[in-house]
């Protein structure tokens, strides 16, 4: 269990055996510009993880990978990448890690601090989001290697929460296309019932921050996923002020 005695209110330093990112490049609350903070919001986020594979576990439907320390993973929107970071702070450093993002310096950051510590990886992609990367030049489709194709388990936390629907169809439908034949994906996503089927800023708030906080029907998101190739195995509300999904291929 991971333990952040001694963090206090420093930054900087390690955690896990990995160093841990500069307070500006850390992306979700700001809180997190405190370790001790990013570090339990990143263990938080493992053990989220593994209750929702735990249920998966129970259903008739078998993954090929035993746990997270044997699977290949890629995290889609890696970031700083704060779910290694949780990983390893709970000793289950993963047979293989590939982080992807459209931002040029999240991905300098991880190529020049972590990518000697295992296998770890990490690539940039210049896909056009008009919130992280509006002058991106591509879409989704293609651009990652296939070096980093037939993971074990996809992370895409809290990226569809910044997308428009085109962008989300083409996200679930190239993950579909590059994930192993019984992988999983866990999601992250703000959608709700009776409700438009796409909204920027569900909470009415106007304050032209471009895609700040996205948010699906909940049945019209359920849809793209089931026309992506994908099941549901499991949902969660609330999780880090979002709704979980765990997808299998179908």
């Amino acid at each position: 269990m991971a333990s952040f005695l001694g963090y206090g209110r420093k930054t900087g330093g390690e955690a896990g055996g990995l160093p841990l990112p500069p307070p500006k490049l850390r992306m979700n609350h700001a809180s997190e510009k405190e370790d001790e903070v990013y570090c339990r919001h990143a263990v938080f986020l493992v053990r989220a993880v593994l209750a929702m594979l735990e249920v998966d576990s129970l259903s008739k439907y078998k993954r090929g990978f035993d746990g997270l320390a044997e699977a290949d993973i890629l995290d889609l929107g890696c970031g700083t990448a704060r779910f290694l970071h949780g990983l390893a702070l709970e000793g289950m450093l993963p047979r293989k890690f590939t982080g992807v993002d459209v931002q040029a310096k999240h991905i300098r950051w991880c190529r020049d601090n972590l990518s000697g510590r295992g296998n770890f990886h990490f690539q940039h992609v210049d896909v056009q989001n008009d919130r992280y990367n509006p002058s991106g030049r591509a879409t989704i489709h293609g651009q990652i290697d296939p070096a980093h194709h037939d993971a074990d388990f996809v992370m895409i936390r809290s990226v569809f929460t910044h997308m428009r629907t085109a962008e989300a169809v083409q996200t679930l439908h190239e993950v579909r296309n590059i994930i192993a034949g019984d992988g999983r994906v866990y999601l992250t996503v703000n959608v709700a019932q009776n409700a438009e089927a796409w909204t920027d800023r569900p909470d009415g708030r106007a304050d032209g921050d471009n895609l700040l906080k996205v948010q699906f029907n909940k049945a019209y998101f359920e849809n793209m996923i089931d026309e992506a190739g994908f099941g549901v195995s499991g949902f969660a509300e609330n999780v880090e002020n979002q709704c979980a999904y765990l997808l299998r291929p179908v």
